[in-house]
């Protein structure tokens, strides 16, 4: 707790739950320590006996509007100087603000796009350092991040009925036999151009991270029906192989394996080695088609004995939250 004490200070005031996790992880995550607001009556309450050192400010709030809580930040002069970011989902509200604001972000708010802001915001006095959410070389998150953003999902989902959502693990099957034969610089260009595609295929607010040499996991949020699921995946298993042929000089095989949640997944691990197994028999699928993590087919695997034979994810390390950083 007196660690804590040390940490800068912000305010979330926001009405949606699934936004709130979201901003709440990204900013323990950079340093900060949070206070969620959940209407605007009980902000303005806070913002009288309290100093936060940056406001992310949500316009259409319950009861008194973020446009007042703007106005009130202006009248008081203790609050003139609070950065204040302004979230909203409807440009023509902010559009229409008549008290400065020292940025506006439109909704869907990206992760990567919150994370980049909230460090740069940082107070420069603040003493708690700041946990890189980001992979080195490729730009893509962290084990770690995506780990706490993984344990947030399912969290939601266990108290929400009728959520949905599902990972992907993606393996190039000619990897390593593609390392050993040319050089650090290549594979880096590998990487880096492999990272550089899945963010450009998935939703702002869905995220992708390396985890090992050339792993990749990806989280899609919010699906409305598991079949979206499969075909994110065909889409990567087609396009990524062309992308990668001209520089490994063969066009190369992405595994693909795949999992939505279930109710008895309560962990990360357990969605982790759903989508391992699942990639597994990819691997065995004619054409290396991607696979779907079946319950009752590949349910066996679970057991610690079966998965320790077939296991890829490095799931103890995964389960310290350590993050891997990038050879070279």
């Amino acid at each position: 707790m007196n660690a804590d004490i040390n940490k800068p200070f912000a305010m979330v005031i926001e009405d949606d739950r699934e936004t709130v996790a979201l901003f709440r992880h990204v900013l323990e995550i950079v340093g900060y320590r949070t206070e969620v607001c959940m209407d605007g009556a009980q902000a303005l309450e806070r913002l009288t006996t309290t100093r936060p050192d940056i406001i992310l400010l949500d316009l259409n709030l319950p009861g008194i509007p973020g446009r007042n809580i703007l106005r009130f930040l202006d009248s008081v002069e203790e609050l003139q100087h609070i950065p204040t970011v302004v979230v909203t989902g409807h440009s023509e509200l902010a559009q229409g603000l008549e008290t400065k604001t020292d940025l506006i972000l439109m909704k869907p708010v990206s992760v990567e796009q919150l994370t980049s802001l909230m460090v740069r915001l940082r107070p420069a006095s603040a003493d708690a350092a700041i946990k890189n959410p980001q992979d080195l070389l490729t730009g893509l998150y962290s084990p770690e991040f995506f780990l706490g953003r993984l344990e947030n999902t399912i969290d939601r989902c266990q108290q929400v009925d009728g959520s949905l959502f599902g990972i992907l693990y993606l393996d190039i099957l000619e990897f390593d036999q593609y390392a050993e034969s040319l050089g650090e610089e290549s594979v880096n260009k590998l990487l880096k151009t492999t990272g550089k595609f899945l963010r450009s295929v998935i939703r702002p607010f869905d995220m992708v991270a390396r985890f090992d040499r050339s792993n990749f996991l990806i989280q899609i949020e919010d699906l409305p029906v598991i079949e979206i699921l499969p075909r994110i995946a065909r889409r990567i298993a087609a396009n990524l192989s062309p992308q990668l042929a001209d520089m490994m000089g063969f066009s190369p095989t992405p595994l693909i394996g795949m999992a939505h949640w279930i109710k008895d997944f309560r962990q990360p691990q357990d969605m982790l080695m759903a989508v391992d197994i699942a990639l597994y028999f990819a691997r065995q699928a004619p054409e290396n088609s991607p696979v779907m993590f079946d319950p009752v087919r590949h349910g066996q695997y679970r057991h610690s004995s079966r998965y320790a034979a077939i296991r890829r994810i490095s799931v103890d390390a995964m389960a310290s939250n350590t993050p891997k950083q990038p050879e070279g």
